[in-house]
């Protein structure tokens, strides 16, 4: 175990010497030899070349950026992957999820600098991907026609054409969720703001969606989702610092919707947490005035929480928004005289 260990490290070392190296010469060859080992299905080998590229991305920033856009449809295709029953097959490709997360957030980054809205790029297909749960034909603007190779891995299995807005699985969405979440802690407050006016509407919309979704074989992986759009949410509004353009009220409905979720706690975990991001917004006292019986659903859901869930981690944080509620509460209405 400790020569695995050993081993392991030696390569992440390799892969961050070549990293400082020039791009047009490293990347080619370590972009065909990623391919090539998606191929042969060699997950060690896979996640030392995408360490290799995300180091370099961080070194080199935008000038990396032409030599592994091609590779995009490809590291999707291995967020598609099932995750085996056995622990350590489940560890490998979970660790390799990680890795193509952070390729894909790094990549967003550097073809959006500075400007986030301009020209085709991953981020409006990744809010597709999250959002309606489908493929998309938008890969065709990410990659050139040299790239076909790569673009066939996104559908895998399926005969070419018929998988196109083939429905995504949960686990894939939250994968593209994690990309959205790892993009907004990286990025400046004032851009942000725009990427957040742009974002929460669409994803409270699908969080709402998701919601509504009746049982199916994916139920279980469907909770996570909502999980995952919740967490999302609260990133953006906590890195906004409270500034949320308007989408108070929508955001804290959707906190107190995941209050009375019946499902696993991590949901209500989530929707707490960005019940909280609400309350430190410096627009939370005016929001409790003007739907003052928010607050009540607000208050209800979360002494329901604290006095009754089974997660005592749940019940705390609970305990500790209701005091912070409690300081919001609207002024009782003045009686009228007979």
């Amino acid at each position: 175990m400790t020569q695995l260990y050993e081993f392991e490290d030696v390569r992440k070392l390799a892969a961050e010497v070549v990293a400082f190296l020039p791009p047009k010469l490293t990347l080619p060859a370590i972009s065909q030899s990623l391919l090539r080992h998606i191929d042969e299905a060699a997950l060690v080998h896979i996640k030392v070349d995408i360490y290799a590229i995300c180091n370099a991305l961080l070194v080199h920033g935008k000038a990396a950026h032409p030599f592994v856009i091609d590779l995009v449809p490809a590291i999707l295709s291995l967020l598609k992957l099932p995750i085996p029953s056995s622990s350590t097959g489940s560890l490998e490709v979970q660790k390799l999820q990680h890795a193509c997360i952070d390729f894909l957030a790094l990549v967003t980054l550097t073809a959006r600098q500075p400007a986030l809205r301009e020209g085709a790029d991953l981020l409006p297909l990744l809010l597709h991907f999250v959002c309606t749960g489908r493929a998309s034909r938008g890969l065709e603007a990410l990659s050139s026609s040299s790239s076909s190779r790569a673009n066939a891995r996104l559908e895998v299995g399926e005969e070419q054409g018929a998988a196109v807005e083939e429905q995504l699985s949960p686990s894939f969405r939250i994968c593209a969720i994690n990309v959205l979440i790892t993009l907004a802690k990286g990025i400046g407050l004032s851009v942000l703001q725009a990427l957040g006016a742009w974002l929460i509407p669409q994803l409270l919309v699908s969080y709402f969606a998701v919601s509504g979704t009746g049982s199916t074989s994916h139920e279980f992986g469907l909770h996570f989702l909502r999980a995952a759009h919740l967490q999302l949410l609260f990133t953006i509004a906590y890195q906004l610092k409270g500034e949320f353009r308007g989408e108070g009220k929508e955001l804290l409905a959707a906190a107190v919707h995941a209050l009375q979720d019946p499902a696993p706690e991590v949901v209500r975990m989530a929707g707490m947490k960005l019940l909280g991001a609400v309350l430190s917004s410096p627009d939370a006292e005016e929001l409790f005035l003007t739907v003052p019986t928010v607050f009540y659903q607000v208050q209800a859901g979360l002494r329901t929480l604290a006095q009754g869930d089974p997660s005592a981690e749940a019940r705390q944080l609970a305990d500790q928004l209701l005091s912070v509620a409690f300081a919001f509460s609207p002024p009782a209405p003045t009686p009228t005289r007979p």
